[in-house]
């Protein structure tokens, strides 16, 4: 089943933008929460088979902050995140990111 990645999704009482950032790239970075702009951006120049699983990775960053004053560090992050996408993956569930466009 593909589930549609829309533009926008509230985690908490914030609105986050999700949009593709080419400029992460410079970074090394597959995706990048970032809370003052309150956006969650993907690298497009990174295969799209890594979207899915860069996006759960980043809502969890949105979670920790929102919901666990960052109390998470950045393994926690990447664990819970895998961990998540693979439990997608294993319900037959496929992100489709074209909706998501350039910041």
């Amino acid at each position: 089943m593909k589930v549609k990645v829309p533009q926008k999704i509230r985690v908490g009482g914030h609105n986050y933008s999700i949009v593709l950032n080419e400029a992460i790239e410079d970074e090394g970075l597959k995706g990048a929460h970032n809370p003052r702009k309150l956006t969650i951006e993907i690298n497009p120049i990174r295969p799209k088979e890594q979207w899915g699983a860069t996006l759960i990775h980043e809502f969890v960053h949105a979670i920790n902050r929102v919901y666990l004053n960052s109390r998470l560090c950045e393994d926690d992050a990447d664990s819970i995140g895998q961990g998540w996408y693979q439990i997608f993956e294993e319900l037959g569930i496929e992100f489709d990111c074209s909706l998501i466009e350039e910041s």
